[in-house]
């Protein structure tokens, strides 16, 4: 078995990633035409708008002829064929979410197996501390879908919980609630008035 340490550099982390956007299936038949755009360009596009810091994907459509960014999307994420700002996003839009996250664990897998994660280790058994970015490159009031990060302003409490509380009772309104349940992955819980929004963690 190969080492998986050649998987750690940032082209590796790549590769694994296309790789598995290539066991993705379409999740429709086509429409004919003389070269179609692959999902997995699709979406490896899309991992390159949030990657090369592109604060739209407008601005992504706009930049995406230009020599450098036409380089870097076929040498570092092997993109074939640049889909538009409109197309990725249709084709993105379609694609379960669920099949996606597979990318992300199996690097993770990479990662963690290659002891890439010990100096993030805490004193809490088995967690790991890891800063989080990516909330302030685009806000709305209007558009928003029931994945979308919410800001609530004032206080806001986070406690650990092996399992998830029986009642809600006990919980003050706004608290973040970071649940381990075996065999399951991490869930950060939202309360807001009695009421619960999940979201997966690993």
């Amino acid at each position: 078995m190969k080492s998986p340490r050649k998987y750690l550099s940032g082209q590796g982390l790549l590769s694994v990633i296309r790789n598995q956007f290539n066991k993705i299936k379409e999740p429709r038949e086509l429409a004919p035409r003389s070269n179609p755009i692959t999902l997995t360009d699709c979406l490896m596009s899309g991992l390159a708008v949030f990657a090369l810091k592109f604060p739209s994907l407008l601005k992504f459509d706009e930049c995406r002829d230009e020599r450098i960014i036409k380089h870097n999307l076929r040498t570092l994420y092997d993109v074939k064929q640049i889909p538009s700002d409109t197309y990725m996003r249709e084709r993105c839009d379609e694609v379960d979410p669920n099949e996606v996250r597979k990318a992300y664990k199996k690097v993770f897998s990479h990662v963690q197996r290659g002891k890439a994660l010990e100096e993030f280790e805490s004193l809490l058994k088995n967690h790991y501390l890891l800063a989080g970015d990516g909330t302030g490159f685009f806000s709305s009031n209007e558009v928003r879908c029931e994945n979308c990060c919410v800001k609530h302003y004032g206080k806001c409490r986070v406690t650990i919980k092996i399992r998830m509380p029986a009642t809600l009772e006990s919980i003050k309104k706004n608290t973040y609630i970071l649940v381990k349940n075996p065999k399951q992955p991490w869930e950060l819980l939202s309360v807001q008035n009695q009421e619960i929004t999940n979201f997966y963690l690993i």
